[in-house]
C-alpha cells in the first residue's frame, strides 16, 4: 500500500478510547494517546478518526471540554448481494455506482419504498483454492431503516438476533429483489448465489458528511456517510486527507468545495458512553 510505501505502518487492531496525554508533551501540546484493545497504546500529535457509524458511541473524539459526540444518528441497512456468471459480468462491465429515485419526495423523507442504491459487479475473496465471485450489490433508502440506540443494539443487529426489517407487512430483502428484477429483469433467476447481508451507517441532520477539525487543531473526523459513502468513500477519503495535510503544512483547504459545506455539527451533551462494539 501506498501508505507503507511511505514509511507507515499498519495497526490491524480495534481502539477503545482516544485522549489527550497531558504528561506527554511535544512541541508544548500533549500529545493523543489511543488505547487499543489488545493493551497497546499509540501516541501521535494528530489523528484522524474515520469510525463510520461507531464514532457516534466510541470515545474517540477528545476536546478540552471532554469528548464530544456527532449530530448523527445510526439507523439499520439491508443489502442484497447477487453473483452474477461471465456473460452478465461482461455485459456489465462498464456499468457506474447508480442511485435509484422515484417520485418526488427528497431523500430522507420517503414516503414509500421510493429508492435504492446498486453498486457494480466487484470481486469478494474468496476461500484458498477457490475462484473469486463477482456480486452485483442493491441496498434500501429511508423506507426500511430503523434507529440503532446503542452499542448493544448495533451488535444483535449485526448478529442476526435482531429481526429482519419489515415495513407494511414487506420485508427489505423482498423489497430488494423485487426491484432488482425490475431494473435487471432476469438477473436474480441467472444468479449463481443471493445473499442477504446487513449494516448500518450514520445520518446526519442535513444529509451531508462532516469532514473536519476538533477545536484544538490536532484531531480530524470525516463521518456522516448518510448512505452514500458506498459510492464516495473514496473521494470523501481524499477530501479528509487533503483537510488534514493542509492543517499540517499551513497551507489551508485546498478541495474544491467550500470547507463549510463539511462543517461538522456536535450533540448538546458531551457524554460519550464506554461501552465498544465488540
Amino acid at each position: 500500500m501506498l501508505f507503507e510505501q511511505a514509511g507507515g505502518r499498519i495497526v490491524r487492531a480495534v481502539v477503545d478510547s482516544m485522549d489527550f496525554d497531558h504528561a506527554t508533551l511535544c512541541e508544548g501540546s500533549p500529545l493523543l494517546r489511543a488505547q487499543l484493545r489488545s493493551g497497546e497504546t499509540l501516541m501521535g500529535r494528530r489523528a484522524l478518526v474515520c469510525a463510520g457509524a461507531l464514532t457516534c458511541w466510541q470515545r474517540l473524539l477528545p476536546s478540552d471540554a471532554g469528548h464530544l459526540r456527532l449530530e448523527s444518528k445510526v439507523v439499520t441497512q439491508e443489502v442484497v448481494r447477487v453473483a452474477v456468471g461471465e456473460a452478465d459480468l461482461a455485459r456489465l462491465a462498464a456499468m457506474p455506482c447508480m442511485v435509484f429515485k422515484f417520485g418526488s419526495a427528497p431523500f430522507g423523507t420517503a414516503t414509500g419504498f421510493d429508492s435504492c442504491y446498486v453498486l457494480p459487479p466487484v470481486p469478494y475473496p474468496a476461500e484458498p483454492g477457490q475462484k473469486e465471485t463477482h456480486f452485483l450489490k442493491i441496498g434500501h433508502g429511508a423506507w426500511f431503516e430503523c434507529p440503532l440506540t446503542g452499542p448493544e443494539a448495533a451488535r444483535s443487529w449485526m448478529s442476526g438476533e435482531a429481526g429482519a426489517n419489515v415495513r407494511d407487512g414487506v420485508g427489505a430483502s423482498e423489497a430488494l429483489c423485487g426491484m432488482l428484477e425490475d431494473l435487471f429483469p432476469g438477473l436474480l433467476g441467472r444468479a449463481r448465489e443471493v445473499v442477504v447481508d446487513r449494516c448500518m451507517w450514520d445520518v446526519t441532520p442535513g444529509m451531508r458528511p462532516f469532514v473536519d477539525v476538533l477545536p484544538g487543531g490536532h484531531v480530524g473526523v470525516c463521518g456522516g456517510g448518510n448512505g452514500f459513502a458506498a459510492k464516495s468513500s473514496d473521494e470523501l477519503g481524499r477530501v479528509a486527507a487533503l483537510m488534514m495535510i493542509g492543517d499540517l503544512e499551513d497551507t489551508g483547504w485546498s478541495y474544491d468545495i467550500p470547507r463549510e459545506t463539511f462543517t461538522a455539527v456536535f450533540a448538546p451533551s458531551d457524554e460519550v458512553g464506554n461501552e465498544s462494539l465488540g
